[in-house]
């Protein structure tokens, strides 16, 4: 079970900044196109679909964690602005005016990750009131996975701030990621916490992927007390696609919008889901 470590050192560090990609207005790269019609999930279509929904939690959530550890990292090289060597080669370069921190890649090489070129935004501008705001601007990730040899990520986020004992929002926004033939885009992303149960994650977003032809929700919920994982993949028409892991394969079960007894169900290997993923980052 992942938690968030780079969130909260990220919060630390928005104590005196706050994210925007170019310091305000809109990123490009975040409108979607329009639904070309009303989602339904059947037993032909339901993995293609747990594939597009597992690539979209990886993107928007694990991708971001990843991307946020890379901050601390560049934090690191530069406090003020200028430039400075990257550890593996590149550069970067931080422009930092007022309370909006810029860090723009040159070829950067990270521990974690290379960042090609783009930028990586920081705003902390409305802390006291509004929490904060982080965004990504045309950032390009060779490499990162070996079946994309190259993804350009946008996004916009806002940091909430936290209450404490009361579940809320700790993160929502919107994210696109380019392959360069295709983009996906994630709305409505929003990462829920409960300060009394540090397991507890709920995650949700829309997700429009150019590998299933109707747009898709997905809910998760993590936590420990629950001894689990619950992963759900809904459409527009009311079905559902419920995802359960059992060990290294995972249960798929499909239901209409008005039938509790699945419709379908199938258990598909490790191989079949790193396939179905793969499919759905091309």
């Amino acid at each position: 079970m992942r938690s968030f470590p780079a969130l909260a050192t990220l919060l630390s560090l928005l104590g005196t900044t706050l994210l925007s990609a170019c310091g305000g207005g809109a990123t490009s790269g975040l409108q979607p196109p329009p639904p070309e019609g009303p989602t339904t999930l059947s037993a032909d279509n339901m993995l293609d679909a747990t594939g597009v929904a597992y690539v979209a939690d990886n993107q928007s959530y694990y991708d971001y964690e990843v991307l946020m550890q890379s901050l601390d990292s560049l934090r690191t090289l530069l406090k003020a602005s200028g430039s400075a060597a990257c550890p593996g080669g590149g550069s970067v370069t931080l422009d930092w005016q007022g309370e909006v921190w810029r860090y723009t890649a040159q070829n950067c090489k990270l521990p974690l990750l290379t960042l090609g070129s783009g930028s990586i935004s920081i705003d902390s501008s409305q802390r006291a009131s509004a929490g904060s705001k982080l965004s990504l601007k045309d950032l390009v990730l060779p490499g990162f996975y070996a079946d994309a040899p190259q993804l350009v990520y946008n996004a916009q986020y806002q940091i909430e701030l936290p209450i404490a004992d009361v579940e809320g929002k700790s993160l929502s926004g919107a994210m696109s990621v380019s392959n360069g033939a295709a983009t996906r885009y994630y709305e409505n992303i929003t990462h829920s916490r409960r300060p009394a149960d540090a397991s507890y994650q709920r995650r949700e977003l829309n997700i429009r992927s150019p590998r299933f032809p109707y747009p898709l929700k997905l809910t998760v919920i993590e936590t420990a007390q629950s001894n689990g994982r619950s992963f759900v993949v809904s459409a527009e028409d009311g079905s559902t696609l419920t995802v359960t892991e059992l060990g290294t394969s995972r249960q798929l079960e499909l239901r209409s919008a008005k039938s509790v007894v699945p419709l379908a169900i199938r258990t598909i290997s490790a191989a079949e889901l790193a396939a179905a993923r793969s499919r759905a980052r091309q």
